[in-house]
């Protein structure tokens, strides 16, 4: 591959991969702590786990959905015209970031409750998926590539969910039907404000529109319907606006 299509590629990965890395580099720890604290009370680990769940995907589904829809329109606006051919790669890392968020929490979980042989072996066996996909998308282009990386997370997520069953019975239908109130409403919102492209010139007053209407539409939808995403993210917030406003208490 040619340098410019490189460069495309890892620039189109790097965009959506702040907010994710970002997400898993201040939760790992904690997670892998909750996890090892609960591993003996398998009932409550059940229920924290698809708590951690939903609020992964009701926070990150809607800011990637986001991205995916507006990226030609922020790579015009940040880097110029010709870095447009970056805005596939945006899109499908996208893709591929928002099952990483679910993905990651199922493999603290792994961390957890697995032996160090077991969470090495499974690892060992991600890695070699990982290879064959390249090498069956290598010839196809760096687009390929890009989206042999979305099927990998798929199997990742599964693989990861199939051997926690071990501990959990976490099962495949109940991971979506946890996670696709906020699909379904994240989808719906990135619908309504890519119809915005008809409205308005594609410029910075277009992305604030789209953010602003965007954000708006899903979190009143998400508290009319009472989402249990919703419920979670405003008890957690709460908590951490608590926790953060006795550090700012002086000493007495």
């Amino acid at each position: 591959f040619n340098p410019a299509a490189l460069s495309f590629y890892v620039r189109g990965e790097r965009i959506p991969g702040v907010s994710t890395e970002q997400f898993t580099q201040t939760f790992r720890e904690r997670l892998i702590q909750l996890f090892e604290k609960l591993k003996d009370d398998t009932a409550t680990l059940y229920v924290k786990l698809r708590d951690i769940v939903v609020l992964s995907g009701f926070i990150m589904f809607p800011l990637l959905t986001f991205l995916f829809v507006t990226a030609d329109v922020l790579v015009l606006l940040m880097f110029g015209e010709r870095w447009l051919m970056v805005v596939p790669f945006i899109r499908i890392f996208c893709v591929y970031y928002a099952l990483l968020s679910i993905s990651f929490v199922f493999s603290r979980a792994m961390e957890a409750m697995q032996s160090a042989d077991e969470y090495n072996k499974l690892g060992l066996m991600k890695k070699g998926i990982l290879l064959l996909l390249w090498l069956i998308s290598f010839p196809f282009g760096l687009q390929a590539v890009a989206s042999s990386m979305v099927v990998f997370i798929v199997i990742s997520l599964f693989l990861n969910r199939f051997y926690l069953k071990k501990y959990i019975n976490y099962s495949s239908v109940q991971l979506l039907k946890d996670l696709a109130p906020a699909f379904v409403l994240s989808c719906t919102m990135g619908i309504l404000i890519y119809l915005l492209h008809y409205i308005l010139p594609s410029s910075i007053i277009l992305i604030v529109f789209q953010f602003i209407l965007g954000a708006l539409f899903y979190s009143v939808l998400a508290y009319l319907l009472k989402l249990q995403g919703w419920n979670l993210f405003v008890t957690t917030t709460k908590v951490f606006y608590r926790r953060i406003s006795h550090k700012k208490l002086p000493a007495t």
